[in-house]
């Protein structure tokens, strides 16, 4: 789009994503958010790295914006923006609102597109102050999470003055509930977070990787330009084998080590990237003397895991009172117990049933082939 040809009050959308691969979930979220917002542009943004997700993309930057830029040449509402490419290294959404706000004179509202489940942790976002200093939020729902009150990180939630009441709240009053298409959150900034409902695809990337690794299409979730790309370069095509020491096996032994050294107890590790169900290739369960050895074991690993990978932990649960702390990592997912509340929910049992299915799920599709 020619910036001579902008309006005075330009409306720009920013959506930032690995695209690792770009999916049609991508595709739908674009488009509804286009159809509710009518965006004068939606800036689309591939990342380097994302800091908070772990393994790094094992497909190049370069190749990731190659084919996100054939696919969006489609749409015209749609500007593909390289910066982050450019900068390289982790990519953090303070520079490029920063470079965004800065790179014209026009008087522009921008607002940043993300998923609910990006919500839950964005007080964990570098700099996450500054960035609703500068922008709106556009918050998208996603299967599994709920729009309320609880789902704000407790950081962002001091920055807001009021917030939409509670679906028991709407009951109990005569007054209607506001739009639920565009539910508006006022922040002290000046700034707002509009919540979006979307008709949403059940689908995200390292759903799609986890299928190409087991051999299975992808046809139907994503653009056929996208489905072309993966198959002529073969990519994604990581044999799953117990053996093989992928990023994930690498933090997880790294994690293994931390754990020894800190005294953690009945430490177990369950590979499940034989169980087509699984949303994680690995699992790690550890045992702490007491309460607080559980959180002092949570709190250390989450510490040096940032310091030696340079990410953070992408969800962290039940620090608060130590009994049962979930460290997810993506690809791992770390159990800190206290070994009394582990010996009382038996999640060995339930991984190891699931191995064990997985592997039964892998031998009929063999035979079938």
């Amino acid at each position: 789009m020619n910036k001579q040809l902008k309006p005075a009050n330009f409306k720009m959308g920013v959506f930032g994503a690995s695209f690792n691969p770009l999916h049609l979930g991508h595709l739908n979220l674009l488009i509804q958010v286009q159809e509710q917002f009518e965006f004068d542009l939606i800036k689309v943004v591939p990342a380097w790295q994302n800091p908070l997700v772990f393994p790094p993309c094992e497909v190049s930057p370069e190749k990731r914006l190659a084919i996100v830029r054939k696919v969006f040449k489609e749409y015209p509402f749609i500007e593909v923006d390289d910066q982050e490419i450019k900068r390289g290294g982790l990519s953090y959404t303070i520079n490029t609102i920063d470079t965004l706000t800065n790179e014209d004179p026009i008087n522009k509202d921008i607002f940043l597109i993300m998923g609910i489940d990006q919500l839950v942790h964005f007080d964990k976002w570098k700099n996450f102050e500054n960035i609703i200093q500068k922008v709106h939020l556009v918050v998208c729902s996603r299967k599994g999470y709920e729009w309320n009150n609880l789902i704000i990180p407790p950081l962002l939630k001091k920055s807001i003055l009021s917030f939409p009441r509670s679906s028991q709240e709407v009951k109990n009053s005569s007054t209607p509930p506001p739009a639920l298409s565009k539910r508006v959150v006022k922040l002290k900034t000046g700034m707002s977070i509009h919540w979006l409902p979307l008709n949403n695809m059940d689908v995200s990337s390292s759903y799609i990787r986890r299928r190409i690794k087991q051999k299975l299409s992808v046809n139907h979730l994503v653009p056929p330009l996208v489905n072309q790309w993966i198959q002529k370069r073969n990519l994604y095509q990581e044999v799953l084998s117990s053996e093989k020491n992928t990023d994930s096996f690498h933090l997880m032994k790294y994690c293994m080590n931390i754990l020894v050294d800190k005294k953690g107890e009945k430490i177990k590790t369950f590979d499940l990237r034989k169980v087509p169900s699984s949303p994680f290739n690995f699992v790690l369960i550890v045992s702490g003397l007491n309460i607080r050895h559980t959180k002092m074991l949570a709190s250390y690993l989450h510490s040096q895991v940032k310091k030696e990978f340079s990410f953070c932990v992408q969800k962290m649960e039940g620090q608060e009172n130590g009994e049962w702390i979930v460290l997810d990592y993506g690809e791992l997912v770390i159990h800190v117990f206290y070994d009394y509340t582990r010996d009382y929910y038996r999640l060995e049992d339930f991984y190891q049933e699931q191995i064990q299915k997985g592997s039964q799920d892998v031998k009929k599709l063999i035979i079938q082939k």
